[in-house]
């Protein structure tokens, strides 16, 4: 019976969980591909189905007031003004956009996390792909800390310069 080298058989393992990684990370680029398309998505139906309620609304008060007199009063009033506000008209809310950024730069600093963590099984390794394979995570692992920072950066920008939308109402 022949019995293989220990040097063999540790070749073999980190062939073996090379592979599985590999699959493992292919796996997860297609259902985080799947999941971006669904988000976007979802993200079309929301903004779809609250154009139209806001456009039927628009509708209704249109129908409301026979004279443009009237329809200016009341915009005018405090009461329109309130439900223009609520209807998103006057714009986009910075503090929802520095959120987002936070989010993104969260994720990111995740991915990253993941991609340093993944070099510690290949620091003693002497093989050349290996130390290529590390080289590799260490890169993309300081791209996404670096843009997570950047991120945060901007989220906090976003915050600092888009003012607060409740300072200038009286409600």
């Amino acid at each position: 019976m022949v019995v293989p080298k220990p040097e063999r058989i540790a070749e073999m393992s980190d062939t073996g969980i090379m592979f599985i990684q590999e699959a493992v990370m292919m796996v997860s680029l297609v259902a985080l591909v799947a999941w971006i398309l669904f988000l976007l998505y979802k993200r079309y139906q929301v903004r779809t189905q609250e154009s139209a309620r806001r456009l039927e609304m628009f509708g209704k008060l249109v129908d409301k007031f026979g004279d443009s007199k009237d329809f200016v009063g009341f915009v005018q009033s405090e009461e329109g003004r309130r439900l223009l506000r609520e209807s998103g008209v006057n714009g986009i809310n910075a503090k929802q956009i520095a959120l987002r950024m936070f989010i993104v730069a969260a994720l990111l600093f995740a991915v990253g996390y993941g991609f340093m963590s993944g070099t510690s099984a290949y620091d003693n390794s002497a093989d050349p792909n290996f130390i290529n394979k590390v080289a590799e995570l260490r890169y993309w692992g300081k791209m996404a800390f670096g843009l997570a920072v950047g991120f945060v950066g901007a989220g906090i920008l976003t915050h600092l310069l888009g003012g607060d939308s409740k300072k200038g109402s009286k409600s």
